[in-house]
């Protein structure tokens, strides 16, 4: 008896075990899945809120943009505003250009152009003995006959041979330098071109160049300058003038201002530096570095132009003349059309 009561409740057991486990078990999964389905919502929540944070990031990142990008606009505008203005415009030539960048070096003293100093004291008659003055407003007229006689004959001229040679040899320096400085320069405006660069513009790129030539002449010019000095000879006779001299195959005429030719017609010093010269049409009261400058002194767009006025510094410290030109035009053009980036290749 006693072993069927303990079999009957050992089997009570067991099924209510079972039982138990199996009313258990699915109540217990279900709460499982809830809590899962929870969690999931949680996350697409959570990814839902960062990719509205994130379009809303890039929608206030694009204005900010946008805002720079037509500070930079109106910025250009006004800077390119006066580029055109044919009212200030002026027609100049190599030597308008060169003869200031040379005046300032002869005052400083600078390699052969604080020697001679032909621009800030040009030679005059006095200083080859040709002088019929007695006193300030008082001539010699005796003697200036004397000179016009010996001019108009074609006769030898009685001058101060030193003299007229360190004129001369200062001007072939004078022109194999400034020739290199004018391809230079003829080379800029041609690349850059004439309506982006002022007289302003003309003037720096010469100060650069005249340094960089001082330092480095066209080997080309150097060479045909020495054929042109072996050509120099004295005594020099007068050609028919006072101030025009003939001194071998090179022609000397001391007034209005120094002008060395050769007598094949080809000018080494005056208008022109060994043959080199140009004549272009700039504005006077416009410049491609100033409008730059404008450009990238604006505080709201210092992020962006920042990287460029760095390369700018830089391209100039290097004498880089054309690309630095170059870079600031391509930057105004960007500018002035609404964008923040440009590319640009150099050709030289």
């Amino acid at each position: 008896m006693v072993r069927k009561v303990f079999l009957l409740l050992l089997l009570f057991v067991i099924t209510f075990s079972g039982v138990g486990r199996s009313s258990l078990g699915p109540s217990m999964g279900h709460e499982e899945s809830k809590s899962k389905q929870i969690h999931k919502e949680k996350g697409l929540s959570v990814e839902a809120s960062k990719e509205k944070k994130q379009s809303k990031g890039e929608k206030v990142e694009k204005g900010k943009q946008e805002e720079i990008a037509k500070s930079l606009q109106e910025t250009a505008k006004r800077a390119l505003s006066r580029r055109k203005d044919r009212n200030f415009q002026l027609t100049l030539g190599l030597q308008d250009i060169l003869f200031p960048v040379v005046a300032e070096l002869e005052r400083k003293g600078i390699g052969i152009f604080g020697k001679c100093r032909l621009v800030t004291k040009p030679p005059r008659l006095a200083d080859l003995g040709i002088n019929w003055e007695i006193e300030d407003g008082m001539i010699d007229v005796y003697l200036k006959e004397y000179y016009e006689n010996k001019a108009s004959q074609g006769s030898i001229a009685e001058i101060n041979e030193n003299e007229i040679k360190r004129i001369t040899y200062c001007a072939l320096q004078y022109a194999v330098i400034l020739g290199s400085a004018g391809l230079e320069i003829k080379k800029l405006v041609e690349t850059v071109g004439s309506t982006w660069l002022g007289y302003v513009d003309l003037v720096k790129a010469a100060r650069i160049a005249v340094l960089k030539a001082l330092k480095k002449p066209n080997r080309s010019l150097q060479e045909n300058m020495e054929i042109v000095k072996e050509s120099f000879h004295v005594p020099c006779t007068f050609r028919g003038k006072i101030d025009s001299l003939l001194c071998g195959a090179l022609i000397i005429d001391i007034r209005p201002r120094l002008t060395v030719w050769m007598g094949s017609g080809m000018q080494v010093y005056g208008d022109q530096f060994m043959g080199i010269k140009g004549s272009w049409t700039v504005s006077s009261a416009w410049s491609l570095d100033r409008a730059f400058e404008k450009l990238v002194s604006n505080s709201k767009t210092k992020k962006i132009t920042n990287s460029v006025s760095k390369y700018v510094d830089k391209l100039e410290v290097q004498g880089k003349v054309i690309k630095v030109s170059l870079l600031k035009k391509k930057a105004l053009e960007a500018a002035r059309n609404g964008k923040t980036s440009f590319f640009l290749s150099f050709p030289y």
